[in-house]
């Protein structure tokens, strides 16, 4: 890029950043499965780069059962520990078990009769309204660096700079999710 701007867009990245920049930061998500994965990740990243995250990605969906969150609200002890030692993942014992307790607070609100992704969408949040409503419902690893990340992640945001290519594919996919969700 020969833009004179310096942000995430143009700092050099590994392949698997570039790809992510490229493809997958902040294009809206609105399935709600997806949406849980990827506060997950987020989670996961707290305290870390987003390349250790993004390069244990594959291992961490593995470990961490495809992200489904019944099966995560069952993880027994035993297998908590077990992951301990798995080297191919994110071996922070209180990541490991927030993954859990995540799992527990996101479907509570599916019992509650809240949709997160309906909710999340329908909202004007920042950073600090997020953290602070995701630590009400009971979820862990979300303070407000990793509830910014996760608004630009899934798209809430536009954190592209103006000049980077990516800027207007992303603004031009948020107007029908904003319209939907803020009709």
């Amino acid at each position: 890029m020969a833009q004179n701007f310096t942000t995430w867009c143009e700092v050099e990245k590994n392949p698997l950043e570039t790809s992510y920049h490229d493809q997958r930061w902040a294009m809206p998500i609105t399935d709600k499965q997806e949406l849980f994965a990827l506060l997950m990740l987020e989670c996961q990243q707290a305290g870390l780069s987003w390349a250790v995250v993004l390069k244990k990605e594959q291992a961490l969906a593995q470990a961490f059962l495809a992200w489904d969150p019944q099966a995560l609200a069952q993880m027994s002890d035993a297998y908590i520990e077990e992951l301990k030692d798995n080297p191919e993942i994110i071996r922070h014992t209180g990541k490991i078990i927030a993954m859990r307790s995540n799992a527990q607070a996101f479907l509570r609100l599916e019992q509650q009769g809240i949709d997160f992704s309906h909710w999340l969408w329908s909202h004007d949040l920042d950073a600090q309204t997020l953290s602070k409503q995701l630590k009400k419902w009971g979820f862990k690893f979300v303070g407000p660096t990793t509830a910014q990340a996760y608004l630009e992640a899934v798209g809430k945001i536009n954190p592209h700079h103006p000049q980077c290519p990516c800027y207007a594919r992303v603004e031009q996919a948020q107007q029908p999710v904003k319209a939907k969700y803020q009709a």
